[in-house]
């Protein structure tokens, strides 16, 4: 349960953390780096989170793709941005992946997301609308600015 917006420039992420309705604590980090693989973020449970970051960090095996903790329902959503190619993947719970073009917005406050940044806003800026109106998305808004290696085409 979270916010995660991508405007073609910078992938940016709520802080907010939550257990069955509760909030857990304001400030947890849900944008990660990988030296030499890429940035990894995710919107789903912690555990599943992990697990896909690991998969990612050693290679992306087919062979070897973790078993989800909620895969049947595709409650996770993983994305990947891949610093050798420029390219932003999302993976749902079968871990398949699928490129991306911006904008793109994921999680709970996604739709309110999605909606913001339609109207202008930039990543960081749809992510902090996100937060006032989901109720799974809050805290300080995290950001990376990604690299492309070629023009970026907007989706219409």
């Amino acid at each position: 349960m979270t916010t995660i917006a991508w405007d073609g420039k910078t992938l940016a992420a709520d802080s907010r953390s939550t257990l069955n309705n509760e909030i857990m604590q304001v400030s947890s980090p849900k944008i990660f780096h990988i030296p030499g693989v890429g940035v990894v973020s995710g919107a789903g449970g912690v555990d599943d989170i992990e697990l896909f970051m690991d998969w990612i960090a050693a290679g992306q095996d087919p062979e070897n793709k973790p078993t989800l903790s909620r895969e049947a329902d595709n409650a996770f959503q993983g994305i990947f941005w891949d610093e050798n190619s420029g390219e932003l993947y999302t993976y749902f719970g079968t871990l398949v992946a699928c490129p991306e073009l911006p904008p793109r917005t994921w999680g709970t406050g996604g739709p309110f997301a999605s909606v913001a940044l339609s109207l202008g806003q930039t990543a960081r800026e749809a992510v902090k609308t996100a937060c006032k109106f989901d109720i799974y998305s809050g805290g300080k808004v995290q950001f990376v600015t990604l690299a492309t290696k070629r023009k970026t085409r907007r989706r219409k």
